[in-house]
């Protein structure tokens, strides 16, 4: 929700970066992971947060951010 509705430009690629590189190794969004460990996390699919994060390169895609 953070990259939905920030404003800067590198807010938003730090936010996408964070989220790419926290995926456990899936490719997918999961509801939570360990900061320490994001190959530990709690379920291994959650559509509602990947499409959240769909939505967000979309958006992100539309502003030329990317």
């Amino acid at each position: 929700m953070q990259g939905l509705t920030a404003q800067d430009p590198e807010e938003i690629r730090a936010i996408l970066h964070m989220l790419e590189t926290t995926d456990g190794g899936t490719g997918f969004m999961h509801e939570g992971f360990d900061a320490n460990d994001p190959d530990c996390f709690t379920r291994s699919w959650f559509s509602w947060s990947c499409a959240l994060f769909s939505e967000l390169v979309e958006s992100a895609v539309k502003k030329a951010i990317l």
